[in-house]
């Protein structure tokens, strides 16, 4: 889906915009340098990696859930259905809806194209969280930044990624509306939405060739 793929390219660009000049010189905000700390961390293993496909997508993977409040984003966009769900179906879900966005965004590896991007500031969000505010810049001449916000969540002293909101659409948002319709159409069985992810990710790694 179109949205996906914004959403996608967006986050890669946030992890790799910085130069080595750029990265000599991190912010004193807390929040800030921990995007920041990210970006160094893409930079390195991915999109200057002289690696195989399957080892960028494996040092992706390892980044994104070390970084990521998985089980908080699984919760919120499996919605009023992760109530009543087993902790077999819980843990389930969780791992194949993990896998599914590493594999997507992994998807967009190649079609970064020298974007960077401008933090503008922090302000606080609901429930003692952070949105870390920035824009994605084009190289392209007369291009319009896309407005790219981070959502970030304190858990145990360190910060982690909970949302992406681009041009005011939220990553989180997205997929729970996505999942909802599929629970609504098979019954609220979710076993099908885990069998529908993992077909989708099968056919996501062979599409990358892992």
């Amino acid at each position: 889906m179109k949205k996906y793929a914004i959403l996608g390219l967006a986050l890669l660009c946030g992890f790799a915009f910085f130069t080595a000049k750029d990265c000599a010189a991190k912010s004193s905000d807390p929040a800030i340098a921990f995007v920041e700390n990210l970006a160094d961390e893409f930079i390195t293993k991915i999109f200057t990696a002289k690696s195989s496909e399957k080892a960028k997508v494996d040092n992706f993977r390892k980044t994104f859930l070390k970084n990521c409040d998985l089980d908080f984003i699984s919760k919120f966009v499996l919605g009023k259905a992760w109530r009543t769900a087993s902790a077999e179906n819980k843990e389930s879900f969780t791992k194949l809806f993990s896998e599914n966005v590493i594999l997507t965004w992994a998807g967009r590896f190649k079609e970064y194209n020298g974007q960077t991007i401008k933090i503008t500031g922090t302000r606080p969000a609901q429930s003692g969280q952070l949105y870390v505010d920035s824009q994605v810049i084009s190289p392209v001449p007369n291009t319009a930044p896309i407005a790219l916000v981070w959502r970030l969540k304190n858990v145990d002293g360190d910060y982690k990624i909970v949302d992406l909101i681009i041009e005011g659409v939220s990553m989180a948002m997205s997929y729970r509306n996505e999942y909802a319709a599929i629970l609504q159409a098979s019954g609220g069985d979710i076993a099908k939405l885990t069998e529908s992810l993992e077909k989708k990710n099968k056919a996501l790694a062979k599409d990358l060739g892992i």
